[in-house]
């Protein structure tokens, strides 16, 4: 997305873009991606959407949040070894909602998992 701010070089106005909203796009479109995985029981692809939404986070992430990923993940690794479809169904979706909820809540405290006002920041828009 491009956005025109009117500065001027040489009589030619130059657009700009904005990477914070191409963030937001390109990590909705993830969200997408890990639900339509998640609700077809395709989890391996799920897990890899969610991978790729915690890489966004992982470098503002609390020890404590990085090593309940660890741990979420070890556990998801043991589900794909479980010999009965079922049961390796049922804990791969208990594993990945647990890990779902994680990401969300660490996006949440980086504050980009809701939208609000900041009266410090009253220049943006």
């Amino acid at each position: 997305m491009a956005y025109r701010y009117g500065n001027q070089a040489g009589g030619i106005e130059q657009s700009h873009y904005d990477a914070g909203y191409l963030k937001i796009l390109e990590l909705q479109y993830c969200w997408q991606n890990f639900r339509r995985y998640y609700r077809s029981g395709n989890f391996e692809k799920a897990n890899a959407e969610l991978d790729i939404i915690w890489m966004e986070f992982e470098v503002d992430s609390t020890d404590e949040q990085k090593e309940e990923i660890d741990k979420i993940d070890i556990n998801i690794e043991k589900s794909y070894t479980e010999k009965e479809p079922a049961k390796r169904y049922e804990q791969l979706f208990k594993h990945l909602r647990k890990k779902r909820l994680l990401v969300g809540q660490v996006e949440k405290s980086q504050g980009m998992g809701k939208r609000y006002y900041d009266e410090g920041a009253e220049d943006l828009i």
